[in-house]
């Protein structure tokens, strides 16, 4: 193992008995831990071990943009599992006898917008992370997880698609503004997806609320976490 990589994981080390008290009463029920929470600590009680000013921004806002989507997405599965078996009662797909029920539309519309708010809020901070390499201009960079990875796209459409829910509504897709059947997808694939699989749909695109995300976010989390351990070992380095 290179020398740069030794003392980023004694930092690492360092850092997370720092921080680990603190992380074991902050473990949600899924294992996700808020990554700001270790950041902010880690700055306080490490005697100086932050990085410098643009990575700590940098970082922060990825972090509060994924802790953030955590905090959404416990919201979303609350209201697909308080939905879900009313949904199931009414399986003929018609909104008749779902839809008729003031409070459960309110709690159906909500649902979507919790949804929907937790995909772009992931999003945005999976692009940070992405960009993390070029933007921080570290001495070393880890790989992004392979769930990042292999998510990325699927993300991406799913978010589109909820950017774009004002021309999707018309029928309208794609930059030309082409009128298709596949645009009414993303009105129509909120109930059949999330309260019929627990998942987000878009076309063929797709991602499980449960294990999966979570797997996700949790790498994504690490990774961040990683990132600002080198960014303050590189600001150390830099000042000797």
């Amino acid at each position: 193992m290179d020398h740069m990589g030794t003392q980023n994981e004694f930092l690492e080390a360092a850092l997370d008995v720092v921080v680990c008290a603190v992380r074991d009463q902050n473990r949600c029920s899924d294992g996700y831990v808020p990554v700001c929470e270790d950041m902010m600590l880690a700055s306080v009680m490490s005697g100086g071990a932050m990085p410098p000013a643009y990575a700590f921004r940098y970082l922060i806002t990825a972090g509060r943009r994924l802790d953030g989507a955590h905090v959404l997405l416990e919201r979303t599965r609350a209201l697909v599992d308080e939905l879900k078996p009313i949904n199931d009662k009414n399986q003929a797909g018609a909104a008749r006898g779902f839809f008729d029920d003031p409070p459960i539309r309110q709690r159906f519309f909500q649902m979507v917008n919790e949804a929907e708010m937790t995909i772009i809020a992931l999003h945005r901070a999976m692009k940070m992370a992405e960009r993390a390499s070029m933007e921080l201009r570290l001495a070393e960079v880890p790989l992004l997880p392979e769930g990042v990875q292999r998510s990325s796209k699927a993300i991406k459409t799913i978010r589109d698609s909820y950017e774009h829910i004002d021309d999707r509504a018309m029928g309208r897709v794609g930059h030309g503004g082409k009128t298709s059947e596949e645009a009414l997808a993303a009105i129509m694939q909120a109930r059949e997806g999330l309260l019929g699989e627990r998942r987000w749909k878009y076309l063929d695109c797709s991602v499980g609320i449960d294990a999966e995300v979570t797997t996700l976010m949790v790498g994504l989390r690490n990774y961040l976490w990683k990132l600002w351990v080198i960014a303050s070992w590189d600001r150390q380095d830099q000042t000797r």
